[in-house]
C-alpha cells in the first residue's frame, strides 16, 4: 500500500493539498493534524527526530528545484514504526507556487528479507572459508551440536577412521566408538556429556 500525497510549498513553510485515504488511516491524523505539523515539525510526539531530518532535507532539495529519495521508519497510529521509502518531486508554476508530489512505500519487509539474505550469505560463506580451512589443515576436525551430534567432519577424519559422509548426524561418541579402545571409550563417555 502506497500513501500518495501533495503539498504545496511556499517560502520554506508546507502545506497538504491531497492526501489518499491510507495517509490518514496510516497515520491516524485529520488534514488538519497534518497541516500542524508541517508547519512545526516538533508539534509531533512519535519519536519524531529521524522524520525532522529527513524533513529537513526534504525541504532544502524541494526548494532548489530537486527531487527528494529518502528511508525513514514512520509511526503508525498505534505507535509501530516502520521503514517507508519517501519519494517526491516539485513542480514549479509559472506563478512560483511550488507543488510537491510525493509517496511513501512501505519497505519494512523488504528490508528484513534483504537483510536475511544478506545475513544467509555471509554464514555461508564463513561456513566455506571455515570448510577449506579445516580441510587444508593436517588435523582432524569435527563440529556438533549442544546435543553431541555430529554436523560436520574433514576429510582427515574420514581417511583415518573410515566414516563416510553419510555417517554425520549421529553423537560424536557413538561416531567413533568403533575407534576407540573400550577403556579409553569408557574415560570419555562421562567427560563428553560434561561437556555438552
Amino acid at each position: 500500500p502506497c500513501l500518495v500525497w501533495s503539498i504545496t510549498l511556499e517560502q520554506n513553510k508546507m502545506r497538504l493539498e491531497y492526501a489518499n485515504s491510507r495517509v490518514f488511516s496510516y497515520f491516524g491524523l485529520t488534514a488538519e493534524d497534518i497541516n500542524h505539523i508541517l508547519e512545526d515539525p516538533s508539534h509531533y510526539e512519535g519519536g519524531m527526530k529521524e522524520i525532522t531530518k529527513a524533513y529537513a532535507t526534504m525541504i532544502h532539495n524541494i526548494s532548489q528545484g530537486k527531487s527528494f529519495a529518502h528511508e525513514v521508519r514512520l509511526p503508525r497510529h498505534d505507535g509501530v514504526f516502520r521503514l517507508h521509502l519517501i519519494h517526491a518531486t516539485p513542480v514549479t508554476d509559472a506563478y512560483g507556487k511550488t507543488m510537491v508530489s510525493g509517496t511513501c512505500v512501505d519497505i519494512e519487509e523488504e528490508r528484513r528479507r534483504f537483510e536475511e539474505r544478506v545475513e544467509k550469505e555471509q554464514i555461508e560463506a564463513s561456513e566455506k572459508r571455515y570448510k577449506m580451512l579445516a580441510e587444508a589443515i593436517p588435523q582432524i576436525v569435527w563440529t556438533s551440536d549442544s546435543n553431541g551430534t555430529v554436523s560436520y567432519f574433514n576429510q582427515r577424519l574420514m581417511d583415518y577412521t573410515g566414516l563416510k559422509e553419510k555417517d554425520k548426524k549421529q553423537s560424536w561418541l557413538d561416531l567413533i566408538a568403533d575407534h576407540i579402545h573400550p577403556d579409553d571409550l569408557k574415560l570419555l563417555q562421562p567427560r563428553e556429556n560434561e561437556n555438552l
